[in-house]
């Protein structure tokens, strides 16, 4: 090491109870290599020798209070650059407008683990709870690039209270992507494959959902907040129950400089009607120790129905949003009843806003399945809406409100209300 030339260069190896550590490798202001790697054999043991350290035993103690870990796990890392290129990445990164005037420093680095069991503290507001219980199994994660461009890989699987069958959460995640910093203060993401599977216990599952296109993310952060924003996408969601959706989007906005402000809109095709049992919404047992009866069959329906929709979402100068769901196919069977009966439901309100309900017609079938008598559903569609303006800036002190101003609260004085749909069924045979 050379503090006045401010550069280091050599060996470390250091072995700690369930650990072991080497690094290799030179630093200096404008150039550099080497390497380091972790492996952990043993990582409960390294959490009771960290708290049983004379020095930092008293504060590590209080934060590994109800924590433990069991499994091995390894982080390697590989760098080549010099330290003065690092620290104009970072100051770039934060937002400063650092000038680079040393080559780029770039980094290669790794953790995985095949098997590590998590017990992870309960937080003080949970009255003592006992924590959360997290398995890692199959865990995969590499990184590598600089700060402007990187390429970033992840996959591996994640189980929530896997001491309780009744209650574990299964979590597998996929994804590739890549970006970097583009200037001062503003990142640029493509996230190149993404595949998310979730499973409950308690309901049916898996539940899994796919990019079917890469999909670009820009994030800029000011000094006055945080603003996201995505290029049109395309995912597919499947489900327990036979059906695939696809969910179809325009660029999404997220901001924070003025407040929470969205923007978003799009479309979903192939909604299965029938994934309402999947999703164990209102489920019922039927009898203790038996199987959870479905909605649908609880209350005489079986679906085929399949749906399509839409959506759209716009926060900025009040709240304008909008939902619509209508039959694409399919058919609903009534699984008890008169099979001769003819009944039409027509739904309808009043109201300022733009939602609506179309006609459900139906009309019984000549005959009857075994799964029920066919109702016949021709056209179905449910649409929803909200808008809500803001109220008129008013003027400053000792201003008189200008013409268009007063013309404008005389002919809105609805202005900062919401408004909506009201609905009122009505049944006739």
């Amino acid at each position: 090491m050379r503090p006045a030339e401010k550069s280091a260069q050599g060996q470390l190896a250091l072995t700690l109870p369930g650990a072991t550590a080497r690094a290799n490798g030179s630093l200096t202001a404008r150039s550099g290599a080497g390497e380091a790697q972790l492996q952990w054999s043993d990582a409960d043991q390294t959490l009771r020798w960290l708290a049983s350290l004379p020095l930092v035993g008293d504060r590590v103690q209080p934060l590994l209070a109800g924590a433990s870990a069991k499994g091995a796990a390894q982080i390697g890392v590989r760098w080549k650059g010099g330290w003065e290129a690092a620290l104009q990445q970072w100051q770039r990164a934060s937002g400063i407008n650092a000038a680079a005037t040393a080559p780029g420093f770039e980094v290669q680095a790794s953790a995985s683990t095949q098997q590590l069991d998590l017990q992870l503290p309960s937080s003080p507001e949970a009255g003592g709870n006992t924590g959360t219980a997290v398995q890692l199994r199959g865990v995969k994660a590499t990184l590598s690039g600089s700060v402007a461009q990187a390429q970033l890989s992840l996959e591996g699987e994640a189980r929530l209270n896997p001491a309780a069958p009744q209650q574990t959460r299964r979590i597998a995640l996929q994804t590739r992507a890549s970006g970097g910093l583009v200037g001062n203060g503003q990142w640029r993401m493509v996230i190149d494959a993404l595949r998310a599977q979730v499973q409950d216990a308690q309901r049916p599952g898996p539940w899994a959902i796919q990019l079917a296109e890469p999909l670009s993310v820009t994030a800029r952060t000011p000094a006055a907040g945080l603003t996201v924003e995505t290029s049109t996408g395309r995912a597919r969601i499947t489900g327990p129950a036979p059906g695939t959706v696809l969910l179809q989007w325009q660029p999404v906005r997220v901001s924070t400089a003025a407040g929470l402000q969205v923007q978003s809109q799009g479309t979903l095709q192939g909604l299965p009607m029938a994934w309402v049992d999947a999703l164990g919404t209102g489920a019922a047992p039927r009898a203790a120790g038996q199987p959870a009866e479905p909605l649908l069959a609880r209350i005489g329906l079986a679906s085929s129905l399949v749906l399509d929709g839409q959506w759209s979402i716009n926060t900025i100068q009040g709240l304008r949003g909008s939902a619509s769901l209508r039959r694409a196919s399919g058919d609903l069977r009534i699984l008890a009843g008169d099979a001769t009966a003819v009944t039409a439901v027509q739904s309808s309100g009043q109201g300022k806003g733009t939602g609506k309900v179309a006609a459900i017609a139906t009309e019984a079938s000549a005959t009857t399945p075994a799964a029920g008598t066919p109702a016949g559903v021709r056209q179905a569609e449910v649409s929803l809406g909200t808008r809500w303006r803001s109220p008129a800036r008013p003027p400053a002190v000792g201003q008189r409100p200008g013409r268009r101003d007063r013309c404008q609260r005389q002919h809105a004085p609805g202005a900062g209300r919401r408004h909506g749909r009201h609905f009122s069924p009505h049944l006739g045979a």
